[in-house]
């Protein structure tokens, strides 16, 4: 059975980050199965229908793990793999799945932000609390961040996500 040929399966794409080593490990612990989650969540999505998987092209999934997920890795991917990809059409009703499995946590809001106990929520990429090569300390992902990266993808892809 081929997924391609089944009408009503609409195309899956993910973007998927498993992190288990930071760089900032004396702030940021070692995680034992965070990278096992995503390849393992990247398999099933991969696997045939056959053997209980979703039979996705693995040309529609992007796996960052560890070195490779980076802030500015994870941002951009998300850019050029869902919002830029042309092969999800506009509007269409094409999956979307991003996935992170590491450390996250709460930091103070920006002083122009409005947060109920003064607080946000953020995904910790594999760089984070260290100094990139420009000498700028590298920070996690706020979750309005997300929030308005999800908010365009919904506006120009869709809302499957």
């Amino acid at each position: 059975m081929d997924r391609a040929n089944l009408p009503h399966l609409e195309p899956i794409f993910a973007l998927l980050v498993g992190i288990d080593q930071y760089q900032a490990s004396d702030e940021l612990p070692t995680l034992n199965g965070a990278v096992n989650d995503a390849k393992l969540f990247a398999k099933y999505l991969t696997d045939s229908l056959e053997s209980g998987g979703l039979q996705v092209p693995s040309s529609h999934i992007e796996l960052l793990v560890n070195e490779k997920a980076t802030r500015t890795a994870i941002l951009s991917t998300f850019d050029s793999h869902f919002l830029n990809n042309p092969l999800i059409p506009d509007h269409g009703k094409a999956a979307m799945i991003f996935l992170f499995a590491g450390h996250g946590s709460r930091i103070a809001s920006p002083g122009n932000l409005l947060a109920p106990d003064g607080k946000v929520e953020v995904v910790c990429p594999v760089d984070e609390r260290t100094v990139d090569a420009d000498g700028h300390r590298v920070h996690a992902i706020p979750d309005y961040l997300l929030a308005q990266k999800l908010y365009h993808l919904a506006m120009k892809k869709g809302n499957n996500i």
